[in-house]
């Protein structure tokens, strides 16, 4: 349907959720296609940072409903950034293909 209506921008409100990890991949890698061979945009809310971290470009970050912090996907993915964001501990492991963001509670660990 989003092709037949042949529009620049195609906006998604976390069209992940529901889906096995298969066809989330399949799903997000179709959307890669339709940028790279279409000229698409495609404008997605997710909250699943690892999703986000493995798929986008560009990163607009919301907190309490304001801007927090914007820019491409490697300057968002800093640890610094990233616990002001969700108010926890953070790690970013580099892996071959994308970030990996790793979760934890800092008093825990104290």
């Amino acid at each position: 349907m989003v092709m037949a209506q042949d529009t620049e921008l195609i906006l998604l409100d976390e069209p992940l959720n529901n889906l096995d990890i298969r066809q989330e991949i399949h799903l997000m890698n179709l959307l890669k296609r339709l940028v790279e061979k279409f000229n698409k945009r495609v404008v997605i809310i997710m909250h699943d940072i690892n999703r986000v971290s493995q798929f986008a470009d560009y990163i607009i970050a919301l907190k309490n409903g304001c801007l927090f912090h914007q820019g491409r996907t490697q300057e968002v993915l800093q640890c610094p950034i990233l616990e002001e964001l969700y108010d926890i501990g953070v790690d970013v492991i580099e892996t071959q293909q994308h970030p990996l963001i790793n979760f934890y509670e800092k008093e825990l660990l104290t």
